[in-house]
């Protein structure tokens, strides 16, 4: 089974979110006007930042793991990739193999370097038939991934596989690169490990998220801390 990752499904998704913020809104705005009593509607939005065990991230789990973890890719609207971890993706004449050139001097925040095997360790997890991988059928295609040097990777396919880019550039979901230590030692799912501008802090459930800035972050850029 193929999976295409379509701009409209994105669409409608984050259509429904947001007539279902809406909804809550009027209820709570209906519910003051009529009885002058106070409704306060909690929404628990996050549910774990472990791929495996989400299988995807809703929107607001994306906006946080986004600002942690980095893809390979990103994907611009007219379908092209754009640079993040990865820097040239090179399909082969016969479409079954991509080889992808990864960014050097890049480190998790943990320390961690960022090489082809951290790559290579994410996505054959993800393919392990021996891991409950709820999002797996959307990545049938893919064989294997193997590491050819420090910094290049060979995505080996059953058949030449048009939803390749968007599978590599999928930030809801597997395109993220985890620390393989934060793996190895099972805490991702409450504490992600990743190569981007922010820091995971605290999680604190029904509460609170808190994020700080990376200031080793191989992007010239200065963000700034973030609770949501």
């Amino acid at each position: 089974m193929a999976y295409h990752f379509t701009r409209s499904c994105f669409r409608h998704y984050f259509i429904c979110c947001i007539l279902f913020f809406l909804s809550v809104v009027l209820v709570e705005f209906s519910f003051a006007q009529s009885s002058q009593k106070e409704l306060k509607v909690g929404i628990e939005t996050f549910h774990g930042f472990d791929v495996i065990k989400r299988g995807g991230f809703s929107i607001s789990t994306a906006i946080v793991v986004n600002a942690v973890l980095e893809p390979l890719f990103y994907m611009d609207g007219h379908g092209e990739l754009i640079p993040a971890l990865g820097l040239t993706a090179t399909p082969s004449l016969d479409g079954k193999t991509w080889t992808v050139a990864l960014r050097k001097g890049v480190s998790f925040h943990d320390g961690t370097p960022f090489t082809a095997d951290a790559v290579t360790a994410h996505w054959n997890r993800m393919l392990d038939p021996q891991i409950k991988f709820r999002a797996r059928a959307y990545i049938t295609p893919v064989l294997s991934v193997e590491k050819t040097d420090s910094h290049t990777v060979r995505f080996n396919l059953k058949h030449p596989w048009p939803a390749f880019k968007g599978a590599i550039a999928w930030n809801r979901g597997i395109a993220l690169i985890p620390s393989p230590a934060a793996v190895d030692q099972e805490i991702r799912n409450s504490l992600p490990v990743g190569t981007g501008p922010f820091r995971f802090v605290e999680w604190k459930r029904a509460d609170y998220v808190s994020l700080k800035k990376n200031p080793g972050y191989w992007k010239k850029i200065q963000p700034v801390s973030y609770t949501h």
